[in-house]
């Protein structure tokens, strides 16, 4: 996303130079013999007023119109934040819902090689283990 901080810097410079240019090309206009009309220096100092009026105008709606779209940029940023905090947090509960899975099936191994065991069924109890190493080995389930 495009950080709109430095082209409000910039257009905020330009514009400054812009009426500090025009300040003083007025001011050289009245120092020069161009302005010895008094309704042509009226109207030259009523239209510098004019844009130091539109320029401070212009720099505050600058100022407004680019903290909006800063304010648009954090806002799509946290959506897209929540939306991977969202996905995170599946992850995170399958993962969760997948070793207490694992977790039951240890226990239901252990309880039937504990029961062989206990039965003396030594042989039996050997070749239980080896279908788990098997299934661990080869990812199928142990019959």
């Amino acid at each position: 996303m495009k950080d709109y901080r430095a082209s409000r810097k910039w257009i905020r410079w330009i514009l400054s130079a812009i009426t500090v240019i025009v300040l003083f090309l007025h001011a050289g206009l009245l120092l020069s013999s161009t302005l010895k009309n008094s309704r042509v220096a009226l109207l030259f100092a009523l239209l510098l007023f004019f844009l130091l009026l539109l320029n401070f105008f212009v720099w505050r709606a600058i100022g407004h119109v680019f903290e909006k779209l800063s304010l648009l940029q954090e806002e799509a940023l946290r959506k897209l934040q929540m939306e991977h905090i969202v996905r995170l947090s599946r992850q995170a509960r399958d993962h969760e819902e997948k070793v207490l899975r694992i977790h039951h099936d240890l226990k239901n191994h252990l309880g039937v090689l504990y029961s062989l065991l206990r039965d003396g069924q030594v042989g039996q109890a050997g070749d239980y283990v080896n279908r788990i190493r098997a299934f661990l080995e080869e990812g199928r389930a142990p019959k």
